[in-house]
């Protein structure tokens, strides 16, 4: 990275139902890892070894995945449109040295530079005015030959993903050694934008940039302008201070018209922010650029290179990889359009200092499902998981709970409306966030569907997601049930039973329990019924005690009833007695009378249609 003075300013297609077909692919589309390996020069493969550079890894960029990924795509879409008029990435460097291997040129027909129609290399030197040819654009950085391992990184990639016939480059000059380091001016950088734009680039790489604290102005913050970002997408390096950028932000890097790019390494369990990255919320995305190997300027041979000037050209070629594959499938995408489309195609992240920053995927440049609303916003058309999690699985009956939803969409950019609904036990509820908590207490046995719609912000649907949250019975227990009564108890604990009256006893959780669950109620020590709910009445005066078990455990205390008697042919008949249910639990003492009601009466009530529930 360079800093300027404060005088400055799956396998590749499918196999088809038909041998011919089959043999046709074959022949036609690039096969798995040889085919991006015989499109790398050999010298490449001598320095990097034979995997190529650590960054190919599956784990990282999986380069030889996105070689399967592009050549399926080149299988069922036409690129003529790419080929006819290819995306053309910038580089506003130090220049070039291009006799090295990479760029091509002769070399098996490889050429990756951006040519007119007379075939000249459309190119420019911002400090001289010089243009059309890559004299005038030879490295000026003798120091570490800065644009060429630049310009060698996007090379690379174009060629190992055999994508040299529909992206190329356009080699800008904005920069020279000065002292110990590089240098770029505030004007000769402007230049440089002004060629690019004038001259169709469609994505413009500038590894380059100064610290907020020592730029005497404002305008490197405002050296990519708006309208620039109409006509392009900028990606820039965000410097190698370890700063913060909520402490002294790097620009342009730091700028909202600019995909800001922090540099990861590969450390013991994956991809981690190198210490001399800068990072912070200001920037983007995190892209390889630790040990990176690429062009040497002065040798003609390969040298590593470390920082985010290295990272920000593997960014610039997924956006224009993103815009290839827009332009095959026919998506219309501004630049403006393309820049929020790339910004949602990351799938993982690295943890540095307790925040996650969002790393470079070429497979979700590749594979992500976009949609625009009315407005022309962008947003992910599906999810790349299921879409709903729940906190828990299931929900015990006639236990509210907390319950919370959220949604592991990735709908990443602001603006989407997330509305969850669901129906239980005849209510409905509806609520609106990415993630929700609501309290359920439902008494019927049945999973309940949970749908969430994601909503664009002009009202569009974008997405329909539906997670099933299952229900269990209740187990009673001693410890979580509680005997009820419709009479209440004198003070000494007994219940007096008047000649003519019922007493009614029940267990409050066994509505919610399995209709399996054993119960047993006991009047002096006699098995009596099996039922859940209870009700005793005296033929004869006396005292009576009752207790009840459920699956072999006693619940509550034995209840102790002083009874007058009953005239025979005065009682509740069976089928009344096996009706009736409790509607409250007895307090403390086990004496509540809270009423009661005959389940063929609360059957009726619902058959009614005027919308009450039983008690």
């Amino acid at each position: 990275m360079f800093c300027v003075t404060k005088r400055s300013r799956r396998v590749f297609c499918i196999a088809v139902v038909i041998l011919l077909t089959a043999a046709f692919a074959f022949l036609c589309v690039p096969c798995t890892a040889e085919a991006f390996s015989a499109s790398l020069p050999s010298g490449y493969y001598d320095a990097a070894g034979a995997q190529g550079d650590w960054y190919f890894g599956e784990d990282y960029l999986d380069i030889e995945g996105a070689a399967e990924l592009v050549a399926q795509l080149r299988a069922e879409y036409d690129f003529s449109a790419s080929e006819s008029d290819p995306v053309v990435i910038a580089v506003i460097d130090t220049g070039l040295n291009a006799e090295n291997e990479l760029f091509g040129q002769t070399e098996n027909g490889t050429d990756v530079f951006f040519r007119d129609s007379e075939g000249n290399v459309v190119c420019y030197n911002a400090l001289t005015g010089a243009s059309g040819s890559l004299s005038d654009v030879s490295d000026g950085a003798t120091g570490d030959y800065h644009g060429t391992h630049v310009a060698g990184i996007l090379a690379l990639l174009i060629r190992a993903l055999g994508l040299d016939d529909v992206i190329k480059i356009m080699p800008i000059k904005a920069g020279t050694r000065s002292g110990s380091g590089n240098s770029f001016s505030e004007r000769n950088v402007e230049r440089a934008i002004d060629f690019a734009l004038e001259n169709g680039a469609d994505v413009v790489n500038m590894s380059l940039g100064i610290s907020e604290s020592k730029n005497g102005s404002d305008a490197w913050k405002d050296i990519v302008t708006s309208d620039d970002s109409e006509k392009a997408v900028f990606v820039a390096a965000a410097g190698n201070y370890s700063d913060s950028s909520e402490s002294d932000a790097f620009y342009p890097a730091a700028s909202e018209n600019v995909i800001g790019v922090m540099n990861y390494s590969h450390g013991a369990v994956g991809a981690e922010m190198y210490a001399s990255s800068n990072y912070g919320s200001l920037y983007d995305v995190c892209a390889p650029g630790t040990s990176v190997i690429s062009a040497d300027g002065a040798t003609g041979g390969y040298k590593q290179l470390t920082g985010t000037s290295m990272a920000s050209p593997i960014a610039a070629f997924a956006v224009a990889l993103l815009r290839v594959r827009c332009e095959a499938q026919g998506t219309e995408a501004t630049a403006e359009q393309l820049k929020e489309m790339f910004l949602l195609t990351f799938r993982d992240t690295a943890d540095y200092r307790g925040e996650d920053y969002p790393l470079l995927s070429l497979a979700g440049v590749l594979e992500a499902d976009f949609a625009f609303d009315g407005e022309g916003n962008c947003y992910l058309a599906s999810a790349a998981s299921d879409g709903i999690v729940f906190s828990t699985q299931s929900v015990t009956l006639g236990r509210g709970r907390e319950v919370t939803f959220s949604s592991s969409s990735e709908y990443t950019d602001t603006g989407a409306t997330y509305v969850w609904s669901y129906s239980a036990d005849g209510v409905n509820m509806s609520a609106e966030g990415q993630e929700v908590t609501v309290v359920m207490d439902v008494s019927e046995k049945e999973d309940i569907a949970v749908t969430l719609r994601i909503y664009a912000p002009d009202g569009t649907l974008l997405a329909t997601r539906v997670g099933y949250l299952a229900t269990e019975y209740l187990v009673p227990t001693a410890a979580n049930s509680l005997l009820t009564m419709s009479l209440r108890a004198d003070e000494d604990g007994t219940v007096q039973l008047a000649s003519g009256r019922t007493l009614v006893l029940g267990v409050d959780t066994l509505r919610y329990a399995d209709p399996q669950t054993e119960v047993m109620w006991y009047v002096n020590g006699a098995r009596t019924s099996s039922e859940p709910t209870f009700a005793f009445y005296a033929e004869e005066g006396g005292y009576y005690e009752i207790y009840v078990t459920v699956n072999g455990e006693k619940i509550g205390e034995t209840v102790r009833v002083s009874a007058e008697g009953e005239p025979a042919g005065t009682g509740l008949s069976d089928g009344e007695i096996a009706g009736i249910t409790v509607g409250a639990a007895a307090a403390a003492g086990g004496c509540v009378a809270a009423g009661f009601a005959l389940r063929r009466r609360a059957r009726a009530r619902r058959k009614s249609g005027d919308g009450e529930s039983a008690a």
